[in-house]
């Protein structure tokens, strides 16, 4: 069977157009009969109904889920994945989503080729450029692959087979509580009970599965105001494929690219790439793991630390290329995991953030500066100024001394 594509969809009028056109823009060359399948929530207005209804689905058969009463986001996301029941393989699209145009092609091949693998609980069509649990830019590791591996579900497009879903589904019926002593990031913890996304985290963690991600995404967010986005946001915004290709993916017990669900590299990552240490250690150079819950009796890490063995620097990217390199310097500590305080180096955020303007500078700071220099508050302060920059420049001239 073909993946179904389910869309989840609750009074984003704009949302569901701007996906739903990327969606009937989307190749799906070699592709044929399709389901679509546009859920919509309870209370949605009228208006999302009849784009629903409007939409021309030229690829398969479309059906439109109209719930009498209103889910919510985590239902909602629940009733979809169960779909996967009748339809054996899905892709999950919330309405705030863009597509890339090679985005099913892309949800076949990785669920083709990881549908059975045991340690795989899904497949993300999205990738991380920001670590929301550190508040730091995020970039993995190069492999020569087409895909790396997190502990970390997405929810900015995703994929599921039947065996997948149901999986979790069996889990989620059984452990329904998250307690501090789970090896979850603080801000995961805090998520509200809306998120379905908390309680699939938890799965995979304690199951110690893995989503497959893509280097370069299938589909990016346009943080549109929702359930769990108070205020528009581009923070969620990445860098789409769209040239289809061959891919090439890796085994996830072979690869030297797997990060756990605090985004930091597994320490089986290091072996493979020649840090032999030969002792039991864990990787925290974001610095937001709980240490006193794991057990390792080393570790790599940014907090302080009272009596390091060895320091490493910051300044190579992404930052595990610093001790891979052996790139020598004050920020990152391997030490007795016992030694490191629960703060952070008081400056490791100052160094990583003035390391990644290099790369955000341009896309971000100065199209801000044109865009605020567009503001009728900056035109009007600009006008008043006026007399004072005229009147600067004259003292400037006249009482100007030679050197």
């Amino acid at each position: 069977m073909k993946p179904a594509i389910i869309i989840v969809a609750f009074n984003r009028t704009q949302s569901l157009k701007r996906l739903l056109g990327s969606i009937y823009h989307a190749n799906y060359d070699s592709y044929s009969d399709i389901p679509l399948i546009i859920s919509i929530d309870g209370d949605s207005i009228d208006e999302i109904h009849e784009i629903a209804n409007r939409f021309d689905w030229q690829h398969g058969k479309k059906r439109i889920i109209a719930h009498k009463e209103h889910l919510g986001l985590r239902k909602h996301i629940i009733f979809c994945g169960d779909l996967s029941k009748e339809y054996d393989r899905i892709i999950v699209l919330e309405d705030d989503l863009f597509v890339s145009s090679c985005f099913y092609q892309y949800a076949v091949n990785t669920l083709n080729f990881y549908g059975e693998d045991n340690r795989i609980a899904g497949i993300s069509l999205n990738t991380y450029a920001y670590n929301e649990y550190a508040g730091l830019p995020f970039i993995p590791l190069k492999n020569g692959y087409d895909v790396f591996f997190m502990q970390i579900p997405n929810s900015r497009g995703q994929a599921w087979t039947k065996k997948q879903w149901e999986l979790f589904k069996k889990y989620y019926e059984n452990n329904f509580e998250i307690t501090k002593t789970d090896k979850l990031p603080d801000t995961v913890k805090s998520w509200p009970e809306t998120s379905w996304k908390k309680y699939f985290y938890k799965y995979v963690v304690d199951k110690d599965l893995y989503f497959v991600y893509p280097y370069i995404s299938y589909t990016t967010n346009f943080g549109d105001v929702g359930t769990h986005c108070f205020y528009p946001t581009t923070i969620f915004q990445v860098e789409l494929m769209n040239v289809p290709k061959n891919y090439i993916f890796s085994n996830i017990d072979e690869s030297v690219v797997v990060y756990d669900g605090y985004m930091e590299l597994l320490p089986e990552c290091f072996w493979r790439m020649g840090i032999k240490k030969n002792i039991d250690f864990c990787v925290d150079v974001y610095g937001t793991k709980q240490l006193e819950l794991f057990n390792n009796e080393y570790c790599f890490s940014t907090k302080e630390c009272a009596d390091p063995i060895e320091k490493y620097g910051i300044e190579l990217i992404p930052v595990e290329n610093n001790i891979l390199y052996g790139f020598e310097g004050d920020k990152i500590s391997f030490c007795k995991r016992i030694d490191c305080e629960k703060k952070i180096s008081v400056d490791l955020y100052d160094h990583i953030a003035s390391l990644y303007d290099r790369i955000t500078y341009d896309r971000g700071y100065q199209k801000g500066h044109r865009n605020a220099l567009q503001t009728r508050s900056y035109k009007i302060g600009h006008y008043f100024l006026l007399p004072l920059i005229f009147f600067r420049t004259i003292k400037r001239k006249l009482f100007r001394t030679e050197k």
